[in-house]
């Protein structure tokens, strides 16, 4: 059983096997450092439009608070507008 794996192996394959694995790997090598720069500003881009994004939302977020006024806000309005006010304009039941 040794001796078949033996002669399976010889140094004429395990040498083109070796020029082979090289020549991928000449061939990865380069295109992988061509390519970095382009997935960066990819990255980078990406980051720059979705900071634009959030950038917009929230000033929507703002501008939508800002004509929104809570149900508090207008009985304290309501409330701090009529102390102290006596109301002319009605009934006098008494003079």
């Amino acid at each position: 059983m040794a001796s078949s794996i033996f002669k399976s192996f010889s140094l004429d394959k395990i040498i083109s096997g070796g020029k082979t694995a090289a020549n991928f790997v000449n061939k990865a090598i380069p295109i992988y450092k061509q390519s970095m720069p382009i997935v960066q500003n990819v990255r980078s881009a990406w980051n720059t439009v979705s900071s634009v994004r959030k950038a917009a939302r929230d000033e929507v977020i703002k501008d939508i608070k800002a004509f929104e006024r809570p149900v508090s806000l207008f009985k304290k309005k309501a409330i701090s507008e009529t102390r102290g006010k006596i109301d002319t304009d009605g009934l006098t039941f008494f003079q």
